[in-house]
């Protein structure tokens, strides 16, 4: 019952081996630990044993639905890897769009992690069965599934991999994550002149998924997409890639209205259709987000939107972006981490940021009170258009084309044209309304230099005054701790204390971590937030 399948979707299921009433599985070797209360990251846990025969009475399912069709090289499934446990008779099934059986295969593993090595096309789900395993009372454990024929490289196949993770806690910028690391490969396989190798199959956007050894526990430390390869020698070639919100910057956004719409809704219309996978903080659901967002990016337009949330997203430690409320250091009640001064390198510095006297947010509602409104008429030549408006409008009736895609959110409309002809777009007109809110600094000493920061976003009228108090608030956190720490393992966006100078402490959020996961896990950190007292 406490299994939990979204640590098979993030990738965050633990390596921990937890300590049960099994037979002959609980190694008294000081590793097998009990298992916490909550939070316990195992993955997929059969709810019974395996008989004496290690076959399962009534086998364990796992069914995987995708929301499109899809093509694979291959199926791996990651079972107990501390304890070699696994199922060692499995059969998997994959059905079409229509929920017809296009395939089933037996096969018997001989260890923790197995591939079928199977191609399989235009599959929408796939049904796993667990019949067996290879020993006898056993619970099955699954901790992994990957899609696609696998390259591991590992040990010292890699001669550097740094990672970079980082946050912006308004959302007034969305920041990307990256991981370069570069390999060595007496292979023919890495051959950039071989075109059979897997240097030349290699393609852009491929998935990474990036672990690191932290006191003998696999941590997960994120999924990241390759953008660049290079060849610097023979045998050393060079990596580049970013994480989900990188992708973004790719993908274009012909533009949002959010009129009146809660974040439950329009975050699952920002996304629907995309590739981008996301989870968000069930306290953000019913906030609502007001205005139109500027055509751009993916990135551009969300960023958008969760600023006018009071939210910020991260993309570290799980293979989903992960949208959250901004929070302040005064909100903590326990810190997830101490860092003692003997845990920091001698590089460790503390600055005091910028005093800002001032927020000033400019906010944009609208609502539709013209209706009939013609926003678009010209003669288009056959074929798809895409018709980009130049203000909210919501489209109610069209003509001389058929229509391919719209709603609401979006600022655009995706049309066919069967013969060169007129074109008309019919819509309600959204009329914008303007709202500026402030906060100041009210006892500043004479002469003292007016600092005010001026936003201009799509803001609910009845959220931007306590939108403009916390971003103020944020700002008030001047105290910017800049450390080195060696072999510990910290997350960005969560909460951390540290020494620093004069006896005093700093409280607040981990904002940047800059990681050198080859040379002894070291960390460079930037932590905001407000001084206290030893």
């Amino acid at each position: 019952t406490f299994s939990n399948l979204t640590d098979l979707k993030k990738n965050t299921v633990t390596s921990k081996p937890y300590a049960t009433y099994e037979p002959d599985y609980w190694l008294l070797d000081g590793n097998y630990k009990f298992k916490p209360n909550d939070n316990a990251h195992v993955g997929l846990w059969s709810l019974s044993q395996s008989n004496a025969s290690g076959v399962f009475s009534v086998p364990p399912q796992l069914t995987i639905t995708f929301g499109s069709v899809q093509s694979s090289d291959g199926l791996t499934l990651r079972f107990a890897s501390a304890s070699n446990d696994y199922a060692d008779d499995i059969d998997i099934a994959y059905y079409n769009a229509l929920n017809v059986l296009i395939r089933t295969d037996n096969y018997t593993p001989t260890s923790w992690e197995f591939s079928t090595g199977q191609a399989v096309s235009s599959f929408k789900k796939i049904i796993v069965t667990f019949n067996s395993t290879n020993k006898a009372y056993r619970y099955l454990r699954l901790t992994g599934v990957d899609f696609g024929d696998l390259v591991v490289f590992e040990g010292a196949d890699i001669l550097a991999a740094d990672v970079v993770e980082e946050i912006n806690m308004l959302s007034t910028e969305l920041p990307v994550g990256t991981f370069d690391f570069i390999i060595f490969s007496s292979s023919e396989d890495f051959n950039i002149f071989n075109p059979a190798g897997i240097y030349a199959n290699l393609q852009e956007n491929q998935p990474i998924d990036v672990y690191e050894f932290i006191d003998s526990e696999m941590v997960y430390i994120g999924q990241y997409f390759l953008k660049t390869w290079v060849s610097l020698s023979e045998q050393k070639i060079k990596f580049t890639a970013v994480n989900q919100i990188g992708l973004m910057d790719e993908l274009p956004f012909y533009g949002a209205t959010m009129c009146s719409g809660d974040m439950l809704n329009t975050i699952y219309n920002f996304f629907y259709g995309s590739n981008f996978t996301y989870e968000m903080d069930s306290s953000l659901e019913n906030i609502f987000v007001y205005g139109s967002a500027s055509n751009g990016s993916y990135r551009e337009v969300l960023q958008q939107i969760l600023f006018g949330a009071g939210a910020y997203a991260k993309c570290t430690r799980s293979n989903v972006i992960e949208i959250l409320p901004t929070p302040l250091a005064a909100d903590i009640t326990e810190h997830e981490y101490t860092i003692a001064k003997s845990e920091k390198g001698i590089t460790s510095s503390l600055e005091l940021k910028p005093l800002v006297t001032g927020i000033e947010i400019l906010g944009h509602s609208f609502d539709d009170n013209i209706s009939g409104v013609t926003f678009f008429q010209k003669v288009l030549e056959a074929g798809e258009h895409i018709i980009i408006y130049s203000q909210p409008v919501i489209l109610t009736s069209f003509s001389g084309c058929t229509l391919l895609e719209s709603g609401d959110l979006y600022n655009y409309v995706k049309i066919n044209v069967a013969s060169t002809g007129t074109v008309t777009l019919t819509g309600d007109q959204y009329t914008e309304h303007l709202r500026k809110y402030s906060v100041y600094n009210g006892t500043l000493p004479r002469g003292t230099q007016k600092n005010n920061i001026f936003i201009d976003a799509a803001v609910a009228d009845d959220v931007i005054e306590t939108l403009t108090q916390r971003v103020y608030d944020y700002y008030q956190q001047r105290y910017l701790e800049k450390t080195k720490i060696f072999g510990k393992n910290v997350v960005v966006g969560e909460s951390a204390i540290v020494d620093t100078l004069s006896n005093r402490q700093i409280s607040g959020f981990i904002e940047y971590c800059a990681t050198d996961l080859v040379n002894g896990f070291v960390s460079n950190l930037r932590i905001v937030g407000d001084v206290v007292s030893l």
